[in-house]
């Protein structure tokens, strides 16, 4: 595995320092599996190790920032644009990236990815479960305003490009007909919609590879050329 060296006492500051805004966020959402999944698990530790030299990582649904900051200790990745439409999980990852070193290869965005740029209401009841999509919005009236953005708008003018997405559901038609020349690499958390997403990338010539996980109809999608 080659990493940053900064890596390691990152790591272990946010693992064992009690008033560190990741921690505290743990104890609030009751989710301390994220941190032990990302840094310990390495699960995009497949992405990570594709990168080439210069490259920009793409991480739909960015969450609180961890998996910003994993990709961000990867000596090839030059740059890490993140987008997380959530107002509350955007808070705290502006917080957990402005305080460690790699916090100038991480440009973050309050947005979603979707099929079409649209503006929906979320309520904030729903913003608090991390499984609610702004894809499953569609019909809310009150709440927090979140925009959305393209996958065409989101890579257009990149080079060396991989992406990370993990975004609940939305992932089934925001890869249609979209130029992704510059996109070699992707580890993507489908729900429900696998013929959809694998049509559209073999259609863009990617090789993939699917592990299925529970529920049913879930999994973790692989792909690169």
């Amino acid at each position: 595995m080659i990493m940053d060296p900064r890596t390691i006492p990152i790591m272990r500051a946010v693992a064992k320092n009690p008033f560190s805004v990741m921690r505290r966020y743990k104890i609030v959402e009751e989710k301390a599996g994220c941190f032990q999944e990302i840094f310990v698990e390495q699960s995009y530790y497949w992405l990570a190790s594709k990168a080439r030299p210069n490259t920009t990582v793409v991480d739909i649904g960015a969450k609180i920032g961890e998996t910003a900051i994993f990709f961000a200790m990867f000596p090839n990745v030059k740059k890490v644009v993140a987008y997380e439409p959530m107002p509350f999980s955007y808070s705290m990852m502006k917080k957990n990236i402005s305080i460690n070193p790699f916090r100038k290869k991480i440009e973050i965005h309050n947005k979603a990815l979707s099929s079409v740029r649209e503006s929906r209401r979320i309520e904030e009841e729903k913003i608090m479960n991390g499984l609610y999509s702004f894809t499953k919005s569609r019909g809310d009236t009150k709440g927090k305003i979140i925009e959305s953005v393209t996958l065409a708008d989101a890579i257009r003018g990149l080079k060396n490009v991989i992406i990370k997405s993990d975004c609940e559901g939305a992932e089934a038609d925001f890869f249609n007909g979209v130029d992704m020349s510059e996109v070699y690499a992707i580890e993507l958390e489908y729900h429900y919609c696998l013929p959809k997403v694998t049509k559209a990338l073999k259609e863009q010539g990617f090789k993939v590879t699917v592990k299925p996980t529970t529920p049913k109809g879930c999994g973790l999608l692989y792909a690169e050329r």
